[in-house]
């Protein structure tokens, strides 16, 4: 396990390991089935599953400690597309984030990105933000 060279970043990313197994979770207790993938592939996100449905779902789990920005939210979804869309061009992309929230702004471009955007302001309460 690396360790990073101050306290605060570590924390931080113990929370990030943290919020992606529950993420994991979450997704197959919602009836999703994880796929096996090469590591080159894997790597690059924090799930790719079945849905129940058959579709295929990507996700990419993000946690901050502030409210997140408009202008923020809008880099996190393209990174996600951008990567998701060159391996699994048909997916149902997730974009999940632990947090205190989202400001107005970033609220308003969550409910029409062409990702679903999903928060967890509680541990274990991943909710889908909508208008």
């Amino acid at each position: 396990m690396y360790v990073a060279p101050t306290r605060g970043v570590w924390i931080v990313g113990y929370l990030g390991v943290q919020f992606e197994m529950r993420l994991k979770a979450w997704f197959i207790q919602q009836g999703c089935t994880e796929m096996e993938l090469p590591p080159r592939v894997a790597r690059r996100f924090d799930f790719v599953g079945t849905a129940p449905n058959g579709q295929t779902v990507v996700a990419e789990a993000k946690v901050t400690r502030r409210r997140v920005l408009r202008s923020t939210l809008v880099g996190w979804v393209a990174q996600l597309v951008d990567r998701a869309h060159s391996e699994f061009p048909d997916a149902r992309m997730v974009l999940a984030i632990s947090g205190p929230g989202l400001v107005d702004s970033a609220h308003s471009y969550a409910t029409t990105a062409p990702v679903e955007v999903f928060l967890e302001q509680r541990p274990g309460e991943i909710e889908l933000v909508t208008t």
